[in-house]
């Protein structure tokens, strides 16, 4: 987790957030006019970009040793971590056709709608926290179906 700072592109204040990396599309009520924000559409957040380097940063220009939390251990560099996810079986995550589109849905209700809007900040959530439940049931689907052929197999 790390502070943001975030300017509502509807009043143009400015607010400090904190929120993980993996947050980056996730929206944000502005305290001051309710407006909705994210990270990655944020002009100040986009035009503060520091290099870090050092232990345990994830945000190190080369990706240079640094504690991956989603696989519970310490990567050394950008081909380290693409060895170890393929030696676990793993892939990097790919939104749907499907999310990718109501991610853009959800983009346009907040651009298109005027500042403090809260149903329309609320449509724009309820958007994603919709994509997000279909996305954790196919997950879960698919999970269930892969364990069930390796029982059938044994």
């Amino acid at each position: 987790m790390a502070f943001y700072d975030l300017r509502c592109p509807h009043c143009h204040e400015t607010e400090e957030y904190m929120m993980s990396a993996s947050e980056g599309d996730l929206l944000v009520e502005c305290a001051t006019c309710g407006g909705a924000m994210t990270r990655r559409e944020n002009q100040d957040y986009s035009g503060k970009r520091v290099a870090i380097s050092g232990d345990t940063c994830a945000g190190s220009e080369n990706y240079s040793n640094y504690f991956d939390e989603g696989l519970d251990t310490f990567v050394k560099s950008r081909d380290h971590r693409k060895q170890i996810m393929k030696e676990r079986k793993l892939t990097e995550y790919e939104p749907t056709s499907e999310g990718k589109a109501a991610r853009k849905e959800a983009s346009y209700i907040i651009k298109n709608s005027k500042p403090g809007d809260k149903k329309a900040l609320e449509a724009a959530r309820q958007q994603s926290r919709d994509m997000d439940g279909k996305r954790k049931k196919r997950v879960i689907k698919e999970a269930s179906e892969k364990a069930r052929r390796l029982l059938d197999k044994a």
